[in-house]
């Protein structure tokens, strides 16, 4: 029956539809995970499992990185936030004595920053653009 034909090549066109859109987000997700170290970080949060029975994956972290982009016909430099992962030292990571769950525990990281690490945060949504600065020249916040 023709309506039955119609409906079925409806249905085989929405599915194709689906996949193709599923494909370019698993692509996107796949660029955004190696573009960020998660893959590094994932295997240093897998080797320190078995030496320490405990280990920390961290992320993602947002950092303002600059990007080639394309404006006008012209490559230009944009400064733009990506996301990144890292795995933390057991020994840079605690959280408060009588937590029973981590969920609930207060964390403190241990974290030792770069200028360019400083730099990176300018524009970050969050930080402190005058303590940033601040400790940028050797003072103290």
């Amino acid at each position: 029956e023709p309506a039955a034909l119609i409906e079925q090549a409806a249905k085989q066109a929405a599915k194709r539809r689906a996949q193709q859109q599923a494909t370019a987000v698993a692509d996107k997700i796949e660029e955004i995970l190696g573009q960020g170290d998660f893959y590094s970080a994932l295997t240093q949060f897998l080797t320190d499992l078995p030496l320490f029975q405990f280990a920390v994956l961290k992320g993602p972290i947002v950092r303002m990185v600059p990007t080639l982009t394309w404006e006008g016909g012209k490559p230009t430099m944009r400064t733009k936030p990506r996301m990144f992962w890292s795995r933390v030292s057991p020994f840079d990571f605690y959280w408060s004595p009588g937590a029973d769950n981590i969920a609930d525990a207060d964390i403190i990281e241990r974290k030792r920053l770069t200028r360019n690490d400083l730099n990176d945060l300018i524009g970050v949504p969050g930080y402190d653009e005058k303590a940033i600065a601040a400790l940028r020249s050797g003072g103290v916040v």
